[in-house]
């Protein structure tokens, strides 16, 4: 498809093809028993790039598969970063990868905020799983995920112009207007009141502060 190793190791030096054929040279050099200090070496591609252009070009493959929008796959070809955004939502869940890639290219979100988004997305199911009342008002969407975990840092700080901007960023995050609602009530609210929500969601859950910080 893409010619001998040697030329598809000359097309990644000179960089002469688009990032996701070429992360899909490295994984035909790799398949093919091409050592990764070769293709360092000769491709110019370090280790660590080829792992994350490997992952990311899976990702890209699952979108398609997922029934992913022409357009949507085109932001995602169209450079390099791309290939950091979809390697950040590699720990995403299938069942909402594609409304989270929806997102990210509708927010114009970077490797960073790609991966803040997936942490959020599997905060979210843990909470669900291990007090599902807390999620009340939050649907299962990217936008909502990423409001819950708002939501729960405006709860627990002490002061209320921090609060306030976790509220705003929430609300100006595109969430859903049951979460809006949820919001509208925690504005209203002193530290102290806000502070029994997360009370009552401490009350035994032991996983609470792994549920919030998700290493990925």
């Amino acid at each position: 498809k893409y010619g001998s190793n040697q030329q598809m190791l000359q097309t990644l030096r000179f960089q002469a093809a688009p990032w996701f054929e070429r992360a899909e040279m490295v994984d035909i050099l790799l398949r093919a028993g091409v050592p990764p200090e070769t293709i360092m070496e000769d491709g110019g591609v370090s280790s660590m790039e080829q792992g994350e252009w490997r992952v990311a070009f899976e990702v890209l493959n699952s979108l398609e598969k997922l029934g992913a929008e022409p357009e949507l796959l085109k932001y995602f070809k169209g450079d390099e970063v791309g290939a950091e955004v979809l390697f950040g939502l590699r720990y995403t869940p299938k069942d909402i990868r594609l409304a989270a890639a929806n997102y990210c290219s509708e927010k114009n979100l970077d490797k960073g905020g790609a991966e803040l988004l997936s942490r959020n997305i599997v905060a979210y199911s843990r909470i669900n799983r291990l007090k599902p009342e807390a999620t009340t008002g939050f649907e299962y969407t990217p936008a909502d995920a990423a409001a819950l975990r708002l939501y729960m840092q405006a709860a627990e700080v002490n002061e209320d112009s921090k609060a306030a901007a976790y509220i705003q960023e929430a609300k100006d995050s595109g969430c859903s207007a049951t979460a809006m609602e949820k919001f509208n009530e925690l504005e209203k609210m002193e530290f102290a009141e806000r502070r029994k929500i997360i009370f009552k969601f401490k009350q035994d859950t032991e996983e609470y502060d792994r549920a919030l910080t998700v290493d990925i």
